[in-house]
């Protein structure tokens, strides 16, 4: 594919020799669940600080 190898060459990544299997690359379970914490983050709003989500004591 013309394209695909357009952007390949862009980002300076060579395409695979003839015959090279390329497997999936093994990550431990911490950081897997690094990964996915730090996705979980991006879509979690953050704290709501203004008076009438604050917690409020009963005193």
């Amino acid at each position: 594919m013309p394209a695909q190898r357009y952007l390949l060459e862009t980002l300076g990544i060579d395409p695979a020799v003839e015959g090279e299997t390329l497997g999936p690359v093994r990550r431990s379970q911490d950081e897997r669940w690094n990964t996915n914490l730090a996705g979980a983050r991006q879509f979690t709003p953050a704290r709501a600080t203004c008076a009438r989500h604050a917690s409020t004591s009963n005193t």
